[in-house]
């Protein structure tokens, strides 16, 4: 019996906090079912839904992403039938049975049946099918949708050049009425004018159409652009009619969000800051949905959510995630008086170095409603000269108490707690102020001596305002500068650009930062409701611990051992001894790993510590040693990469029959696995 070869290509020794092993496959392409269902929807899809889906990578998700859609576009989502979904598969099977015949497709994928999906069926449609001197043709009349931009109705003529077929949308401005008329030797030479006479003495209302699909256009005044500015309008209806918020996204929250809350997306506005505390880059956020819904109990008002963060480096690698559970009460008094005021979720968290892209997701569980946004952010190392950070606009400032003052909280420096939201909008008769970071060179050397302030009109940059401010006048801790408030009543209603730049010694500029402003002129509350939490100051285990883990996961493997073992210093927890096995793995220490996880997994039973003592014994090829361990957790629970890893123990011992088992029940819980399914067909054939 020959050796077979192991799935060294196949599986990919990676556990560490990932998961174990996982199998690289590229996108699949796109199954008949979902190519077919693509082309069924095309009338419906929006240009960025369209684009979602095509990105997505197996069946499973596209199957998961056609739910969504059908419920973002049910009237009634809260009864069984979607009455949207309902009417369009109606549509589907009259376009089908008026339109398929002479075609060579089905009749709801031809270009009348493109039209009839959309509109729906016309007010009116008129059959010129044998008349001597016309092409087949059909005149729909309409009534427009007037809020979606439609005129209140219009026309549209499908024919059948040559009188052969499949029939073809007809083109105002580009065909004419002469494309209608069969040519004879009494019509060869048939101008418009006279194809214009020629359709009248048939029909005036369809001669008039030929010329523009708006009612009421004569020969001498038609606007053929009018045609074609209706023809882009219906093209864009989609983009009008169904919200596409959800999709923009949907890469980013796909697998967090259970199909149960698809027809809730609400949209929201978020900002993210960065600021040095102690040094190290935090990243401040305020999350603000534009909707946010309760449940009474007793005297209460009360939402509970689930708030994911993600952050990833620019190759898609996630590099941290968290999840918790935050609880909203709210007495009777308090709900009513919010009105339409702004709630707001703000926190903070420690970044590395790196350019990274950020992911929120926060789902009210009360009501099954979902939000998200994504920020992309540069944490860059110190450069030759001191920079800013970007400015804070705020509204209000609070006084913390002294016993806080020391404390890590969103937006918050020394003795003032900031107000802010997530737009980039100033009320009417609203002061604000700025907050600036001056942060330090390589050398740590800082030499200005003010902020320039300046308001620029975005239409053609002229300055509207410009003032300067002294910096050590404006001075707070860790070079944090505030403004104090200001007045912008001056100004008219417009976008602006708010720059500000740090002057030095000489007047010179050394840094600049800019934000984009619209001065408003109307009044609202722009303060929100906010809920957020304290954490001790930094250094402290909590920003220790992501930060070991974003070192870890980029590959940094000695500043994530260096900080995981002062970490374990302070408090010697699973947690942080899990990491440094971890990280011990990721360094080829692989006995060092053991020595640290086997103690740890005889106390606790951790399945996640098991699965990097079994890639420690792979590594050092202690097969069975690992075969045993992966036994014990597939006893306790299938997992697919442990599946595979098992089949590989074997087939590394050169035992294929008993491998083959394992990729059987591997291949059982997912088909979708090519590498997988050849490897089975090369054992099965060899150990014949």
């Amino acid at each position: 019996m020959k050796k077979i070869r192991p799935i060294k290509a196949v599986i990919i020794l990676n556990l560490i906090i990932l998961s174990i092993l996982s199998l690289l496959f590229g996108r699949s392409e796109l199954s008949v079912k979902h190519q077919e269902w693509l082309d069924l929807i095309k009338p419906i899809i929006t240009p960025i839904e369209r684009e979602v889906f095509l990105k997505l990578r197996t069946d499973q998700e596209r199957e998961r992403f056609i739910i969504f859609f059908w419920k973002q576009r049910d009237p009634r989502p809260d009864t069984e039938v979607n009455e949207f979904y309902q009417e369009y598969m109606d549509r589907v099977t009259k376009a089908d049975l008026l339109f398929t015949a002479g075609s060579g497709r089905k009749g709801s994928l031809t270009q009348r049946g493109y039209y009839f999906l959309l509109l729906g069926p016309p007010l009116e449609r008129q059959l010129f099918l044998t008349h001597s001197g016309l092409w087949p043709l059909e005149l729909w009349f309409y009534k427009g949708e007037e809020k979606y931009g439609l005129p209140p109705y219009f026309y549209l003529i499908f024919y059948q050049p040559q009188g052969q077929g499949d029939y073809r949308l007809f083109l105002p401005g580009i065909d004419g009425p002469e494309k209608l008329i069969i040519p004879s030797l009494n019509r060869a030479n048939f101008d418009r004018q006279a194809a214009y006479n020629f359709l009248r003495q048939i029909s005036p209302e369809l001669a008039n159409a030929s010329l523009s699909f708006i009612p009421g256009a004569q020969l001498s005044s038609a606007n053929p652009l009018s045609s074609e500015t209706l023809l882009a309008s219906l093209r864009s209806l989609p983009e009008k009619k169904f919200n596409e918020a959800y999709a923009r996204h949907y890469l980013d929250y796909q697998g967090l969000v259970e199909v149960d809350y698809a027809d809730r997306y609400i949209e929201s506005n978020f900002r993210g800051l960065i600021f040095l505390h102690q040094g190290q880059p935090f990243f401040h956020w305020t999350f603000e949905p534009t909707v946010m819904s309760f449940s009474e109990e007793k005297a209460q008002v009360i939402a509970f959510y689930d708030l994911i963060i993600k952050i990833e480096d620019r190759q898609a690698k996630t590099l941290w995630q968290h999840k918790e559970e935050i609880s909203v009460r709210l007495t009777r008094e308090e709900f009513e008086n919010q009105g339409k005021r702004i709630f707001a979720f703000q926190d903070l968290f420690p970044l590395i170095p790196g350019k990274y892209r950020l992911y929120f997701l926060l789902k009210n569980k009360t009501v099954k409603e979902f939000s998200s946004a994504s920020w992309e952010v540069e944490i860059p190392n110190p450069g030759p000269k001191p920079s800013l950070s970007q400015p804070l606009i705020y509204f209000s400032r609070e006084e913390r108490p002294q016993n806080q003052q020391s404390l890590l909280q969103a937006f918050s420096f020394g003795p003032w707690l900031y107000r802010l939201n997530a737009r980039a909008e100033i009320p009417a008769s609203t002061k604000i102020g700025l907050v600036i970071q001056i942060w330090p060179s390589l050398t740590n050397n800082i030499e200005a001596r003010a902020l320039k302030i300046t308001i620029r009109r975005a239409a053609d940059n002229s300055i509207a305002k410009t003032w300067e401010e002294n910096i050590d006048k404006i001075r707070l801790i860790e070079n944090i500068l505030d403004t104090g408030f200001f007045s912008l009543d001056d100004l008219k209603a417009d976008y602006y650009f708010l720059e500000v730049s740090l002057l030095g010694p000489n007047h010179e500029i050394l840094a600049t930062k800019k934000e984009k402003i619209i001065k408003l002129n109307h009044y609202y509350q722009p303060n929100p409701r906010v809920f957020s939490r304290l954490h001790p100051a930094f250094p402290n285990i909590e920003s220790q611990q992501i930060l070991a883990t974003q070192y870890f996961l980029s590959g940094q493997y000695q500043e994530a051992l260096k900080l995981s073992e002062a970490i374990l210093k302070v408090r010697d927890d699973p947690e942080s001894r899990l990491l440094i096995g971890k990280i011990l793995f990721a360094l080829k220490r692989y006995q060092e790993s053991l020595n640290f996880l086997i103690p740890l997994y005889e106390k606790s039973q951790n399945r996640e510590v098991a699965k990097v003592i079994v890639l420690n014994w792979v590594n050092l090829r202690e097969w069975d040693k690992a075969i045993t361990l992966l036994n014990k957790l597939l006893q306790e629970a299938t997992e697919l990469t442990l599946l595979n890893l098992l089949a590989e123990c074997y087939l590394q011992l050169n035992q294929p029959e008993k491998a083959l088992p394992w990729l059987k029940k591997s291949l059982e819980l997912d088909p979708d696995q090519p590498q997988i399914k050849k490897l089975q067909e090369e054992i099965k054939a060899k150990i014949k």
